[in-house]
């Protein structure tokens, strides 16, 4: 019973997200629909761990999209140490090379 609600309430989630319904907050890089996601089913996972109630309530989605956002604050904030980001030939700031050969990497994992 409670992985049926778990399962609806990932689905209820992934729809408002699909939708768009939370893309005025993907404003920074390296927060994406996909980021949200995965943050939203984390915080649900934790709430089936420690049994809670499955329901979010407006104050959740702020805390999720806030923990969302500080991790592609964080994501960006060691892209940039490392040297990963250039300026291209129109004034963008977009990966290095590196950079992209390091991220493909990381999803081959």
């Amino acid at each position: 019973m409670e992985n049926v609600l778990r399962q609806q309430l990932l689905e209820e989630v992934e729809k408002r997200i699909n939708t768009g319904e939370f893309d005025k907050y993907l404003t920074i890089p390296f927060m994406t629909r996909k980021s949200l996601s995965a943050t939203f089913k984390g915080r649900i996972d934790r709430k089936v761990e420690k049994n809670a109630a499955l329901v979010i309530n407006e104050a959740e989605i702020k805390s999720v999209v806030d923990e969302a956002r500080e991790a592609a604050a964080v994501t960006y904030n060691i892209f940039e140490k490392l040297g990963f980001f250039k300026q291209n030939e129109d004034g963008e700031i977009v990966l290095t090379r590196a950079a992209q050969i390091a991220l493909r990497e990381i999803t081959l994992l």
